[in-house]
Formats: C-alpha cells, structure tokens, sequence
C-alpha cells in the first residue's frame, strides 16, 4: 500500500518488533474506514503537516 512503512527502533542492544506505520491524509483516512466499523473520533494535528486520527469502533445500537 502506497504509505506504509515497515519499522523497528533499534537502541544499542535493544530492538522493538516490527510494526507498520501509514502514512494518509485526513481525507483518505476517513475514505479507508468506510464500511469498516470503524470512523475517526477525531485528529490530534500538529503546527506542521503531522496529524495523528484516533479511531473508534461504531456501536451497534
């Protein structure tokens, strides 16, 4: 998928798994959660271009 990365912080003897990181505008994060269960609560945006989405699960009421 165009925008993802595959990463592991490394530290001297250290190392974390492996773990995927997208990389998505706003808009095409809202468009790849339709029909999933899933929407974005909301973004937690930066000065910069960096944004972060915090996703939530649609109830089923």
């Amino acid at each position: 998928m165009a925008g993802e990365l595959r990463i592991r912080v490394r530290y001297k003897k250290y190392a974390t798994p492996w773990f995927d990181y997208l990389i998505v505008s706003k808009k095409e994060m809202k468009q790849m959660l339709v029909g999933t269960g899933w929407k974005v609560k909301r973004f937690v945006s930066s000065k910069g271009p960096v944004h972060v989405g915090i996703i939530e699960k649609i109830s089923k009421l």
